[in-house]
């Protein structure tokens, strides 16, 4: 069955799933990575607390009390690279490869998110 856009879609042909712990996080799609502050939206934002990890297009942006943070650890594997980051209880993992990425961040309690952004995929694009 062909893939519908939802008009209120919100970066043309590029989407995502958010999940925490199972459930689908339909208020963590298309968002700003501070809701307070609407200047920098995001396919994807995993996260509550002072570490979040954003998704846009096929990238991963980790913010580290609210400002940018560089994922120290990289590698390259088949189709795609692996970026980590452990800080603290916090564990994240991107895997981006060509048109999607992968995020998986677990917070310091054991809360788990996870989700998938990229082309024609996710919020907007589901089928039907």
């Amino acid at each position: 069955m062909p893939l519908r856009r939802r008009e209120q879609m919100a970066y043309a042909d590029w989407g995502t799933t958010v999940v925490r712990n199972g459930v689908r996080m339909h208020n963590h799609e298309d968002m700003a990575v501070d809701p307070r502050d609407d200047t920098s939206r995001f396919h994807a934002v995993l996260g509550e607390g002072r570490v979040r990890l954003c998704g846009y297009k096929a990238h991963g942006l980790l913010f580290v009390d609210g400002a940018e943070t560089a994922m120290p650890n990289s590698r390259t594997l088949s189709g795609g690279t692996m970026l980590e980051f452990v800080m603290e209880g916090w564990e994240a993992r991107v895997y981006e490869q060509i048109g999607f990425a992968d995020l998986w961040l677990k917070e310091p309690d054991g809360t788990q998110w996870s989700a998938t952004c990229g082309f024609e995929h996710g919020a907007g694009w589901e089928g039907g």
